[in-house]
């Protein structure tokens, strides 16, 4: 199951990518993400007090939350 938070991503994406003056640039801040995480573990405090989350749980999230539209079904 995806990170709570990681199952926003497909909605912020839609939402963004459907309005041209969108200013939040997704890809930007999980690139920021992941270099983050590649330096040490991010908290997870949604998962539980003291909770974690490294760069490859962090990867999968990203890209299971990524690979599908705010429907939940695979984008076409």
């Amino acid at each position: 199951m995806a990170h709570p938070g990681l199952r926003s991503l497909p909605r912020l994406r839609d939402w963004c990518l459907a309005r041209r003056d969108c200013a939040f640039e997704v890809d930007r801040v999980i690139d920021d993400l992941l270099a983050e995480a590649a330096e040490r573990p991010l908290p997870a405090p949604s998962a539980g007090a003291g909770k974690t989350v490294d760069l490859t749980q962090l990867r999968v999230g990203v890209n299971s939350g990524l690979s599908r539209s705010a429907s939940g079904r695979p984008p076409r």
